[in-house]
């Protein structure tokens, strides 16, 4: 008789329907252990009222049923760009959280997901879609061959059965050596302490205060700006997410620090999730560099997570300074679809930028050798108008230089005389 019940879609579109999904929210989180904070039923609803509601967004959940089952749940919402419309996550308005459907496991599962994503692409112009894990999003249509796709990596320490001292004595000895220098640098300075906010709220609310601070200075000497740091809507969002989660619940934001004589050194908004702790945004005293807060902070992080029976994620992007703590990798895809004419430009544009980076990479050894001011400038981070001075400079000391080959050729021979 089950082979005859078909799969229902249905598209939430108000703050009432929202909230009556709560319950079914929470029972397929049970079905789904490894579950992010980021696709819970009160993280979607806080960035739903107070960042894209505020500023006009469309509401736009899609939730799949077979029967009375809950198999699907897509929150997404929908805004207008620049000559578009976009369908994508509720979130902290950043790019960096896992922001897939959330899918019950089961023969139903790739029905379910095939269902929704054809009725995402008729939601707006461009679907968006963040860190889908294993497999990229299944996406058809006469449009679908265009799309922009990337995979990300984030580095995993993996919590073995015997702890923390097990697996630190597993790493590279160079590592451990310069874990013991940062603590002892940073015992020399003054009383270094590691708090968090599951104990003391108030130290959360401080803690996001100043990492959204550091994180402002750190774009400004860069001469760049990110909306979700630089407007402000990410404290928002995290101090409403302290604020509003009840006391007692496992699947939380976690902010922790490192403290020297109170005062904060480094600290990192957490996401303690289904089987790891994520460290979403971290941030440090760069004028404090020196004393190496932020690799401590990473330290204490991968303690914490083991003790509390978690692996550490370290999430997007494999950097350098992640993967020395790594023990392995999960590979996320970010699709952008055009869903209509009007979407292939914005995802055209994506691909370009992305030729764009790839040519500038393979000519650096070129640019190396004939505008060496400019890279230099740029890598300091200067302003457009001495990064102009500098292209300038290139040019003039190119043309008044005397070229290679005349340097090396010897001075012509005396013609003998008589």
């Amino acid at each position: 008789m089950d082979s005859f019940i078909r799969s229902a879609v249905e598209v939430v579109r108000s703050t009432a329907e929202l909230d009556a999904l709560e319950s079914g929210w929470g029972e397929l989180l049970d079905a789904v252990p490894d579950h992010s904070l980021s696709r819970t039923f009160l993280y979607n609803r806080v960035a739903w009222t107070h960042l894209a509601e505020p500023r006009g967004a469309e509401l736009a959940v899609i939730t799949v049923r077979r029967g009375a089952e809950l198999l699907l749940i897509w929150p997404l919402h929908v805004e207008r760009r620049r000559g578009h419309t976009m369908a994508t996550h509720l979130g902290n308005r950043s790019t960096q959280e896992y922001a897939a459907p959330l899918v019950r496991p089961g023969e139903h599962a790739a029905e379910a997901l095939e269902l929704a994503t054809a009725h995402a692409t008729r939601l707006a112009d461009v679907l968006a879609v963040y860190h889908q894990p294993e497999a990229p999003l299944p996406v058809g249509g006469r449009l679908g061959a265009l799309a922009f796709a990337s995979t990300t990596t984030s580095p995993l320490a993996v919590r073995p059965a015997d702890g923390f001292d097990a697996w630190l004595a597993a790493r590279p000895q160079k590592l451990r050596w310069e874990m013991r220098r940062n603590r002892r640098r940073l015992q020399k300075a003054g009383t270094v302490a590691f708090r968090s906010s599951a104990g003391d709220p108030a130290f959360g609310h401080r803690a996001v205060d100043w990492i959204f601070a550091r994180k402002r200075e750190w774009l400004v000497r860069r001469h760049k700006t990110t909306p979700w740091i630089s407007e402000g809507s990410g404290e928002v969002f995290f101090h409403e997410l302290l604020d509003t989660t009840p006391a007692g619940v496992e699947v939380r934001p976690l902010v922790v620090g490192v403290t020297l004589d109170d005062e904060l050194v480094s600290a990192s908004v957490c996401y303690r999730s289904g089987r790891a702790l994520e460290g979403f945004v971290m941030a440090f005293d760069e004028s404090r560099a020196s004393l190496g807060a932020g690799n401590v902070l990473i330290e204490e992080c991968v303690r914490l997570a083991f003790d509390l029976g978690l692996d550490f994620d370290f999430r997007i992007d494999a950097f350098d300074y992640k993967l020395r703590w790594a023990d392995r990798g999960t590979t996320h895809h970010t699709r952008f679809v055009p869903c209509t004419v009007r979407g292939l430009a914005p995802v055209a544009a994506r691909h370009a930028t992305r030729a764009y980076a790839e040519l500038k990479r393979a000519s650096t050894p070129l640019l190396t050798r004939y505008v060496p001011g400019v890279l230099s400038a740029r890598a300091r981070h200067e302003p457009p108008g001495r990064v102009a001075a500098a292209l300038v400079q290139d040019v003039r000391a190119r043309l008044l230089s005397p070229r290679s080959g005349d340097a090396a050729a010897p001075p012509p021979a005396a013609r003998p005389s008589g």
